[in-house]
């Protein structure tokens, strides 16, 4: 199974950033970089919502964010299809069991 970063107190410390439209997790970002950077090149996950769950695109880990409606049927189509590598859709039941 795939590493769930998942930090509850994602205000202070997000899940991850899309950074220059790759998404990269909170341990594969440079924390430093990421904390004196206030660019519209930074945006931090796990505050909203999403239709999809995301993926470091490093290390292939889950960045955690609450799903949207349609993010939670495109969740459970998935699982229910089995659609996608194991290993993801094994994950994804564990994250997200709560919407299931």
């Amino acid at each position: 199974m795939l590493p769930i970063i998942d930090n509850r107190d994602v205000f202070r410390d997000p899940n991850g950033y899309v950074i220059q439209g790759s998404y990269l997790c909170a341990d594969c970002t440079d924390r430093a970089d990421a904390d004196e950077t206030h660019s519209d090149d930074w945006w931090p996950l796990g505050v909203d919502e999403t239709d999809v769950p995301n993926h470091c695109e490093e290390c292939g880990g889950l960045i955690f964010e609450s799903l949207t409606s349609d993010g939670v049927a495109y969740v459970r189509d998935a699982l229910v299809r089995g659609t996608g590598r194991a290993e993801v859709l094994a994950t994804w039941r564990e994250a997200y069991a709560s919407y299931l």
